[in-house]
């Protein structure tokens, strides 16, 4: 789908394809039957098939249609990203996804990020530990940046990228001269009997 973040996973799969042939890049318009979409990627006989949709209906529309190809997808390897990271995403369709690669966000374990998930509302409930972790971690040095900046008569944004950061994810970081998430890499799942399980 065309929405900034789908698009800087093409343009980054793009960038990166040196040595693979990309046979075709599709993306619908603002439909959401994906059929006809499917069976012109299906006559290329690609080797992969990289899912690249926004979380929502849409994902669950493709993903529930590519089941209705599920023979002509056997020897193809299906990889996505976060919206098919929930095993729920793909309840209905478990043999089509079994062995589908999932990059996603880190695996994060952690009893407070439990803690802060059982004591918020249901969306906040829905997000990996990762996200949680890092938005919580956000929220607690954005306020001890306007902290800081009411004390030192400053602005917050300089408090917040010259500070070291606290938390659950980011402890020790900052964002002096780098990007702070740089040492974390991304989470990488395979789906093995209906369970996205982590590789890394």
């Amino acid at each position: 789908e065309q929405s900034d973040i789908n698009m800087d996973i093409h343009n980054g799969l793009v960038q990166t394809n040196s040595d693979k042939q990309l046979v075709l890049n599709e993306y619908p318009s603002t439909q959401s039957d994906f059929r006809n979409m499917i069976s012109t990627v299906i006559k290329e006989q690609p080797e992969v098939l990289i899912l690249n949709p926004k979380a929502g209906d849409n994902a669950k529309k493709l993903i529930l249609q590519l089941a209705e190809f599920e023979q002509d997808l056997k020897d193809i390897k299906l990889i996505s990203h976060v919206p098919y990271l929930s095993d729920d995403s793909r309840a209905n369709v478990q043999s089509l996804t079994e062995g589908m690669i999932i990059v996603a966000t880190p695996e994060v374990d952690d009893s407070t990020i439990q803690a802060i998930k059982s004591g918020t509302k249901v969306e906040f409930q829905a997000l990996n530990n990762f996200m949680v972790a890092t938005t919580a971690d956000a929220l607690n040095n954005l306020a001890r940046a306007l902290k800081a900046s009411q004390i030192n008569k400053t602005d917050v944004q300089s408090e917040f990228t010259q500070m070291d950061l606290k938390g659950l994810v980011v402890e020790g970081m900052n964002f002096k001269n780098t990007n702070m998430l740089n040492s974390y890499k991304s989470g990488l799942y395979k789906v093995t009997a209906g369970q996205a399980i982590s590789t890394n």
